[in-house]
């Protein structure tokens, strides 16, 4: 089987709880792939429509504003790249799966993906922890 998904998607997923790492979570909510591997297991960011105030975002959280958030059908919402999943690509994770658009919403535009490599390459550089959760979270 090969991946309906694709690093730079948004696709509706349950992303895992803090609370239960290794189960999916209860809410239905978008998350921004950023890497498939060939074992079918996605590694997916955390997005919340949670505002942060412009003066005090924190390296690690990307703003996406109302434009950018329309395009994908959603309201103006944050990546937090300081929170990461290793998921496998299940109907149990993603609910959508089996529909035929697979639950993805959109694709990132170019500009955003670099951005993304850009801040967690900052995020490496300074040593910066990311939460991770999943069943196929690498320890």
């Amino acid at each position: 089987m090969t991946s309906p998904y694709r690093a730079g998607q948004f696709v509706w997923c349950r992303f895992p709880t803090a609370e239960q790492p290794q189960v999916p979570g209860p809410k239905l909510r978008i998350g921004y792939i950023l890497d498939v591997s060939p074992s079918l297991i996605t590694a997916v960011l955390y997005t919340t429509t949670v505002r942060w105030p412009a003066d005090r975002v924190p390296l690690g959280v990307i703003p996406i504003g109302e434009r950018a958030a329309q395009k994908l059908r959603q309201k103006p919402f944050v990546i937090d790249l300081r929170c990461a999943a290793f998921i496998p690509i299940t109907g149990d994770f993603f609910p959508h799966l089996a529909r035929a658009d697979h639950g993805v919403q959109g694709e990132a535009p170019t500009g955003l993906s670099r951005k993304i490599k850009t801040v967690l390459a900052e995020m490496q550089r300074r040593q910066v922890t990311i939460e991770v959760r999943g069943p196929g979270r690498r320890r």
